[in-house]
């Protein structure tokens, strides 16, 4: 008990009290990063056309990104957490504009 009390406390102290530039640029870009994909899923949803998409390929990227978000999760890295759990998202949606339009 004594031990994770002290490991604790090591690990609060070597983060940053104030917020610098970079993270601030870091929340920023994890919403806008996933945003990207935006033009994309308008396209498949109104053409209906997923011809080129592979589920299997969507399916994974569901499965792999949700490891990141757990692991940002665990480390408490909320804008990778925003950022993956965004990302994951769209791959949701392109699994299931896959299976709609397939």
């Amino acid at each position: 008990m004594l031990i994770h009390k002290h490991l604790h406390a090591k690990k609060k102290r070597n983060r940053p009290q104030k917020h610098r530039p970079i993270e601030k640029i870091m929340y920023f870009v994890s919403l806008a990063y996933p945003l990207t994909a935006t033009p994309q899923l308008i396209k498949v949803y109104t053409a209906h056309n997923v011809e080129s998409l592979d589920l299997l390929s969507w399916l994974l990227y569901v499965v792999f990104g949700s490891v990141f978000v757990i692991y940002a999760m665990s480390e408490r890295l909320l804008p990778l957490i925003i950022e993956g759990t965004l990302w994951v998202l769209v791959y949701i949606l392109m699994v299931v504009a896959i299976v709609l339009y397939a």
